[in-house]
C-alpha cells in the first residue's frame, strides 16, 4: 500500500510539473511568439494617445461647425481629427527674418561650410506648427463659406464620384447664408498668402488639392521635409495633395512654374488689403514702407495673372480681417477694404460679385467661438475688429464679362 501511495505521489508530481509547463509555454506563445514583437495590449487598458494641438483643434472644430454653416466649410472642419499631432520645432532664423533654416538645413549647410550672420536658433511650441504667426488655420472655413454662397464647384471629374449640378450664375444676395451641396472633393484651391499649411492640409485631407502661395522663409525652414506635403495617399496618382510655394508669386517666373494654372478658387485672406497694396493715409500721414506688400508686379499684371491661374467659372475669395482704424496715424493693417476698384477688376476680365461685403456678425460669432473676444462677447465686437470680403468671377468661355451683373439688374 505504502509503494502504491509513493507511485501516486509521483505521479502526481510530475502532471503538474508537466501541467505548469505547459502553461508557460501557452503563456509565452500569447505574450511573444517572436520576442522581438511587443504583446499586444488590450484596447481597454492602453493609455489614451497624447494630442494636446489636435484635440483643442477639434473643440474649435467643434465650436465654429455651428457658425461656418455651408457645405464646404463642414466637410472642412470635419477633418480637423485626421491632422497630425505637432511637435515643438526649432528654426535657425535671422534677426531681419529673411534667412530661416530648419535644423536638417542648418546642419547640412554647416557640413558645407556656409556661414550666416546674425543668425539664432528660436524654439516654437508644437501649436506654432498649425497656428503660425496668424492664429487658427480653422478660420479659413469662413472664406469656404463665402465660395459656396457664390457657387464654388469643381470644374474636374473626380474617378468614381457624381458630378456636381452647375452652380447658379446668380450672384448671392449680400449676407446671404451659405446655400447649396458642394464639396471639397475635386476642388483645386490656390490659397495666396497661406501663411500655414494647415487649412491646406485639412483641404487635402476632404479630398481636394490645396496649393499655398508665401514669402515668407519662415514657412519654408517649419515645414521642410514635412509628411504633410504631397500627395495624401503617396500610392494613388489620383490622390488629393498639399503643394506649398515659398517666392514671389506672379513675379517670379520660377513662383509662377510652381504654381501654374487651373484653380476652381482662389483665396487671399488678410494679406491683399487695401491699406498694404494701395494705402491712402490721411493728408499729412505717412506710410512706413516696410508695412506694405510689394507684389513685384503692377496690379494690372496681377489681376490678369489671377486671371489666368483660373479656370473658366473659377472663383477668387478676397477676405481682410482688420483692427480698428488709428484716426491719430494710419495703420496699413487696418485698412482692409479691396485693393482694387470695381472698374479695374472688370477691367482685368473679372465678373464682380461682390465687392467689400461687411461679414462683421459672422466673424464676431467666430471671435467667440474661438475665444478671441476677450470675454467681450461676440455683441462688444462692434467697433473692435472687422472684416470684408470680395467676390470675383472669371467668366465662361461664352460668357462675356458683365453678364451676371447685367441679368441680376435686368438689363
Amino acid at each position: 500500500m505504502a509503494n502504491l501511495r509513493n507511485s501516486l505521489a509521483r505521479a502526481a508530481t510530475l502532471l503538474a510539473a508537466s501541467l505548469g509547463m505547459m502553461q508557460a509555454e501557452n503563456a509565452s506563445a500569447r505574450l511573444c511568439v517572436d520576442p522581438t514583437v511587443a504583446p499586444e495590449v488590450p484596447p481597454e487598458v492602453r493609455a489614451p494617445e497624447l494630442r494636446p494641438v489636435v484635440d483643442a483643434m477639434e473643440r474649435d472644430a467643434k465650436a465654429l461647425s455651428e457658425v461656418f454653416t455651408s457645405s464646404l466649410a463642414q466637410e472642412f472642419l470635419g477633418q480637423v481629427g485626421k491632422l497630425q499631432e505637432p511637435g515643438s520645432t526649432k528654426l535657425y532664423i535671422s534677426a531681419d527674418r529673411s534667412v530661416a533654416l530648419s535644423e536638417r538645413a542648418w546642419a547640412e549647410a554647416l557640413a558645407k561650410g556656409d556661414r550666416f550672420e546674425d543668425v539664432s536658433p528660436r524654439s516654437f511650441p508644437a501649436p506654432f506648427y498649425y497656428n503660425t504667426m496668424y492664429g487658427s488655420p480653422l478660420v479659413f472655413g469662413r472664406l469656404l463659406d463665402v465660395a459656396s454662397m457664390h457657387g464654388a464647384r469643381s470644374h474636374r471629374k473626380v474617378p468614381g464620384s457624381a458630378s456636381d449640378p452647375p452652380a447658379s450664375r446668380e450672384p448671392a444676395p449680400d449676407g446671404a447664408a451659405p446655400s447649396g451641396s458642394g464639396s471639397l472633393r475635386g476642388l483645386r484651391v490656390m490659397d495666396f498668402g497661406c501663411g500655414t499649411i494647415g487649412h491646406l492640409r485639412l483641404i487635402a485631407l476632404a479630398s481636394g488639392d490645396a496649393h499655398g502661395v508665401d514669402v515668407d522663409p519662415i514657412l519654408r525652414a517649419l515645414y521642410d521635409a514635412s509628411p504633410d506635403i504631397g500627395p495624401i495617399d503617396a500610392s494613388s496618382p489620383e490622390s488629393s495633395r498639399v503643394s506649398l510655394t515659398i517666392g514671389r508669386w506672379p513675379a517670379s517666373d520660377e513662383a509662377r512654374a510652381s504654381v501654374g494654372g487651373g484653380y476652381d478658387l482662389i483665396t487671399s485672406k488678410n494679406t491683399l488689403k487695401a491699406g498694404y497694396i494701395a494705402p491712402k493715409p490721411p493728408e499729412g500721414q505717412s506710410v512706413d514702407p516696410r508695412t506694405l506688400i510689394d507684389l513685384g508686379v503692377s496690379g494690372e499684371g496681377f489681376l490678369a495673372a489671377m486671371l489666368e491661374a483660373l479656370k473658366p467659372g473659377g472663383l477668387v475669395v478676397i477676405y481682410n480681417i482688420s483692427p480698428a482704424q488709428n484716426p491719430a496715424k494710419y495703420i496699413p493693417w487696418a485698412d482692409g477694404g479691396s485693393p482694387w476698384t470695381r472698374e479695374q477688376y472688370e477691367r482685368a476680365g473679372f465678373q464682380v460679385l461682390a465687392l467689400d461685403v461687411s461679414d462683421d456678425a459672422v466673424l464676431h460669432a467666430a471671435w467667440e467661438a474661438l475665444k478671441y473676444d476677450e470675454g467681450k462677447g461676440k455683441d462688444g465686437l462692434g467697433g473692435v475688429v472687422m472684416s470684408l470680403y470680395t467676390v470675383l468671377r472669371r467668366p465662361e468661355q461664352n460668357e462675356a464679362p458683365n453678364d451676371i451683373q447685367n441679368e441680376a439688374l435686368g438689363k
